[in-house]
């Protein structure tokens, strides 16, 4: 019964961290997007081209009927739907998942990907709005469409995405570490422990009473309590290896 308790408080807590912080983030990020294509509008002429950062980025006003870099430009509404059904995929891994290392890049696409959504459904034709044009230095590191012009939002789509990239790259390698150790026992336990003094001092920052605005835990504390856990370990780790030599 307390396992239970325990679990709905957690869930709680970090349904609380989601609303509180991230959604206004996800919105802040969407209404960004809105503004600067709404601007766009107000102030150039379709296929209009104006001087930037020139190695940088341009301005280049179109209005693109397609994905990004403008794929599929001529199946507007498969486009629209496709990006409706990954938006609301989106939206359920969000309510899903608590990790914070996955919900900040879901939270980054969600916002990308709800941009040009709504873009498109307010947009001529299904058309949503494209501004930003690659400058000479840019071309060379988007090398898949050097040529595309792209908005905020598809900024936020490809930077999600690379962050989930990193973010599992990093998973993957804590996964082979852990196979390693795991032939030391006496390591490995250590280890366990660790991960488990990390989750609890996460866990109860998270859920201080107020943690946003007022926590009862002070940042420096939190963080001198995680420096001293990981600290200790690499303190066994020498030790170990001194005692196995």
């Amino acid at each position: 019964m307390s396992e239970l308790k325990i679990y709905f408080k957690n869930k709680y807590y970090r349904s609380k961290f989601k609303l509180i912080l991230i959604l206004p983030i996800i919105i802040f990020l969407i209404l960004f997007d809105l503004i600067t294509k709404t601007i766009v509008q107000n102030t150039m002429s379709i296929d209009e081209t104006k001087v930037a950062i020139e190695w940088l980025f341009n301005f280049h006003y179109i209005l693109n009927k397609g994905g990004a870099g403008g794929f599929m430009d001529d199946k507007p509404g498969l486009i629209i739907a496709g990006a409706t059904i990954t938006t609301i995929f989106l939206i359920v891994a969000f309510i899903i998942v608590n990790e914070t290392k996955f919900l900040i890049p879901i939270s980054i696409v969600i916002a990308g990907s709800a941009g040009n959504l709504i873009g498109r459904i307010w947009g001529p034709e299904g058309a949503v709005v494209d501004f930003l044009e690659p400058g000479t230095f840019l071309k060379k590191i988007v090398f898949w469409a050097p040529n595309g012009i792209f908005n905020i939002a598809d900024l936020l789509v490809n930077i999600g995405i690379i962050i989930m990239f990193i973010v599992l790259f990093i998973y993957i390698a804590i996964s082979i570490y852990e196979l390693q150790i795991k032939r030391n026992q006496d390591l490995f336990e250590h280890y366990i422990e660790r991960e488990v003094k990390l989750f609890k001092a996460r866990r109860d920052f998270e859920n201080s009473k107020g943690y946003i605005f007022k926590p009862e835990i002070s940042w420096s504390v939190y963080k001198e309590n995680i420096k001293k856990i990981k600290r200790d370990f690499v303190n066994f780790k020498k030790q170990n290896k001194h005692a196995s030599s």
